[in-house]
């Protein structure tokens, strides 16, 4: 009787290589030698052109290149078998291989070590050359005490030789000399290996002892749901060959089908050629597809083939297979008999692809944007609804928005007001300042007020739209530190931080507000809107920073929505209209005959009304109401002559009531008491001087993003210091400006921390000569003049 440790192979998995012999029989290839290496790197077995494929599962696999610009593709997974002679003895073995992806076009095979010690195989992978004391065992892979395979070395990559084996080969291999090389069950994405590997390091790193290793449950292990279903829905080859042993077992004198005499050889390359285990497997078939409907699977067949069953070749002619009596006519019959359900048969789950909202090249047009920004934004983003560009407008656009709802974290939270211009900066809604909220990872929530007196009203807007952040960081205005702000901020159980006088560069709000600003100008300008519409297009704006795939660290190739609620950020209701682009809205008010669809300027998301998908529509008349049914002009009414002289009219009416965008006042429109806004006093006393801040804006490009990564307001800048130039001789010079390179850019990169900061710095020294310095070298010598309590150290030359 054989011993079963020296039989790795079941038996079920011979019935599979007596298949793929018969299918194969008239493979009479001459095969070569060829390198099977070790490769740590790859979570599975990668076999070339030198080996046997024993069967083709049917699935592929993706595999992306180790460069992320190039497209995945899509690999065959198959069985294989390599044959091994052993160069001592002579002796011939055959090495099966599981689920391995097929490369017709390499000329050696690639094998991962995990996997081998996975199936219980001793793999010893360091080079004999490296250890003091080498053995037999030593860089081998070592199965059992007959079989140990020593490896080679090809440059610094472990290998063994071995080749194709021939038909005759696997019909006459001994089953002693069959070796298994893959687990039966094996998934590279399994989070229990990681888990239990680091159940068995204590803290300081060291193995724990075996008394005190934390236990890991089975339950404890999440599973990946797809793969479940995957493995649970999805029938193995060997196990259809045990299923087909089973019913070549039963008795004979059952109706129909089952009562078929059967034919082995049939049956062992294919159960398509024998009906009788073909009924059995179509109700196999059945049972399954219910089983995955139950489970809401949506695991399509993985089979590209127009065959029904994995095993069935290609390669045979059809016609022969169906010669004598109508194969699918009694398949009919038995679906008549209700024995066979075709529907679940033929179609075991569907897949539903993500819908296709709007484009890259129409959302950087929109948004403007670069095109490789607006592809970012996109692979970030979702857009679960979409406006139609249908120009009938039969009924109102559904109200349903769940899936746009979303729920708000905790952050810390920069805070500033700014002010609009008194020359025609009064909103239509009567608003001359906002207040901007913004985090560390540029997510910006703004409010348009009416005066700076409405800052808390603002907070309390901000608490309950996006929630109550752990701390609020602002400058020193008496508005933003109220009583009262500060009561309301306590009770809700945030901090209120206020930055030390004369440090505006510490509020990361500064920042965005001359970004934001930059961005609504840019916008204002190229719309031609109407500059007293500007707090539509603020709020427009800011939606679009927070969905925008920034090309920045801290947010890892996220949108800085995402950052807050933890979801991705979805664009919707930002994705179809420009700002102020012509747009048809659906105006239930209208009686008979007027028409319901009203010519208007869309001016963005409309906030806090209706659902979601609500547009800011400007109407003829001047109001700006909120429509959820927007429609863009379609090509025809963009070039209509009717349609043109219509929008003329538009145009004429908002400039006679706004004016335009440069700043015409309107004219008949009464507007809110002007409020006097107090103006900023500079710190000074006694003892220390006056320093105003200059009042201009960081410089940015027509994106939008920063040219020179920090503020205007360098703190080296204008700095007298003292150096050594010719010798000994000491030279007091002034920092004039930064170091540019011939194109304009600077060098080095800002820091706030002198210590960090590698910008380059012209110094001008009193003999009128200029001297470039790094900030590192300013910063050093600025301290040297003074000691720890600040006062200032004369140097003399002794």
């Amino acid at each position: 009787m054989m011993d079963a440790t020296t039989i790795p192979v079941s038996p079920s998995f011979f019935a599979t290589i007596a298949a793929a012999l018969r299918i194969d029989a008239t493979n009479v290839e001459h095969s070569m030698d060829s390198r099977s290496e070790l490769d740590s790197h790859a979570n599975m077995i990668v076999v070339g052109s030198n080996c046997f494929v024993l069967s083709d599962t049917g699935r592929t696999a993706s595999v992306n290149p180790y460069n992320p610009e190039y497209a995945a593709k899509s690999i065959p997974i198959v069985d294989a078998a390599l044959l091994y002679e052993d160069q001592v003895t002579g002796q011939e073995y055959i090495l099966v291989i599981r689920n391995a992806l097929h490369v017709p076009s390499m000329t050696h095979n690639l094998i991962p070590p995990f996997i081998l010690r996975e199936k219980g195989i001793q793999v010893n992978d360091t080079p004999k050359i490296h250890l003091a004391d080498p053995s037999s065992d030593d860089h081998a892979i070592k199965f059992d005490e007959h079989l140990r395979i020593p490896m080679k070395l090809h440059g610094t990559f472990s290998y063994f030789v071995t080749r194709k084996p021939t038909v005759e080969q696997l019909n006459d291999a001994d089953p002693n000399h069959v070796y298994m090389m893959t687990p039966e069950e094996f998934d590279p994405h399994k989070s229990s290996y990681a888990q239990t590997e680091d159940h068995l390091v204590n803290y300081d790193g060291e193995v724990a002892d075996a008394r005190n290793r934390s236990k890991l449950l089975i339950s404890d292990i999440e599973d990946d749901p797809t793969m479940t279903v995957c493995a649970m829905s999805t029938m193995r080859l060997e196990e259809q060959t045990l299923v087909d042993e089973s019913v070549l077992e039963e008795d004979d004198a059952d109706e129909g089908l089952l009562g078929q005499p059967f034919n082995v050889d049939l049956a062992s390359i294919s159960s398509i050629l024998c009906e009788r285990t073909l009924s059995h497997r179509l109700s196999t078939r059945r049972e399954v597809s219910s089983m995955m409907t139950s489970l809401g699977s949506t695991h399509a067949h993985e089979d590209d083939t127009d065959f029904l069953f994995e095993d069935m070749n290609s390669e045979l002619d059809f016609e022969e297979m169906l010669s004598g009596d109508d194969l699918f006519t009694k398949i009919a019959a038995m679906a008549d008999r209700k024995q066979v359900d075709l529907d679940e048969v033929m179609a075991s789950a569907t897949y539903a692809k993500p819908s296709k909202g709007v484009q890259a090249a129409h959302l950087a047009k929109i948004w403007k944007l670069d095109l490789p920004t607006a592809e970012r934004t996109l692979q970030a983003t979702t857009q679960k609804r979409r406006h139609t560009d249908n120009p009938k407008m039969a009924r109102n656009y559904g109200t349903n928005d769940r899936m746009l709802r979303y729920k708000r974290i905790n952050q810390y939270f920069f805070m500033d007001t700014f002010f609009a211009a008194k020359n025609g900066g009064r909103s239509t809604r009567g608003n001359t300042c906002c207040q901007l909220f913004v985090t560390d990872k540029g997510y910006v929530y703004v409010v348009p007020m009416r005066s700076k007196k409405d800052v808390l009203s603002a907070v309390k807007q901000f608490a309950k739209e996006v929630g109550a952040p752990d701390a609020i960081i602002c400058d020193a205005a008496g508005e933003q530190t109220s009583k009262e702000l500060r009561e309301f901020m306590h009770s809700i159980g945030t901090t209120l931080r206020v930055l030390e006088q004369g440090t505006p560069w510490s509020n990361r709000a500064e920042l965005y507000v001359g970004l934001i600003k930059a961005a609504v100008r840019r916008d204002m300008r190229t719309s031609n809107c109407p500059l007293v519409l500007w707090d539509y297009c603020l709020e427009r704006r800011a939606t679009i920073n927070n969905l925008t795939a920034k090309n920045l660290f801290q947010l890892h190739g996220k949108v800085p929505e995402e950052t807050i609620t933890g979801q991705a950020g979805d664009i919707s209701n930002v994705a179809q209209f420009d700002y102020y682009e012509w747009c048809y809205a659906m105006d239930n008010e209208a009686g008979f005959p007027s028409n319901k669809e009203v010519l208007g300027r869309c001016l963005g998301p409309a906030t806090g009304e209706g659902n979601k998908m609500c547009q800011w529509v400007l109407k003829p008349n001047g109001k700006v109401v909120s429509r959820r049914t927007v429609r863009p002009l379609t090509s025809g009414e963009l070039h209509s002559d009717m349609e043109l002289k219509k929008r003329d009219a538009f145009d004429k009416l908002i400039e006679a009531r706004f004016g335009n965008t440069l700043g015409r006042q309107r004219k008949n429109v009464p507007l809110p008491e002007e409020e006097e806004e107090d103006e900023w006093a500079t710190y000074q006393d006694d003892d220390e001087f006056s320093k105003p801040i200059p009042d201009n804006e960081d410089y940015v490009d027509i994106h939008g993003r920063l040219i020179n990564q920090q503020p205007v307001y360098d703190l080296l800048l204008n700095a007298e210091i003292k150096m050594h130039t010719d010798g000994e001789r000491i030279s007091i010079g002034k920092v004039k400006q930064r170091v540019t390179t011939p194109e304009g850019k600077q060098m080095g990169t800002y820091d706030p921390n002198p210590a960090l900061n590698t910008i380059m710095y012209e110094v001008e020294f009193d003999d009128g000569t200029v001297r470039d310095y790094g900030a590192t070298t300013i910063a050093e010598n600025l301290l040297t003049q003074v000691d720890d309590d600040g006062y200032s150290n004369t140097m003399f030359k002794a």
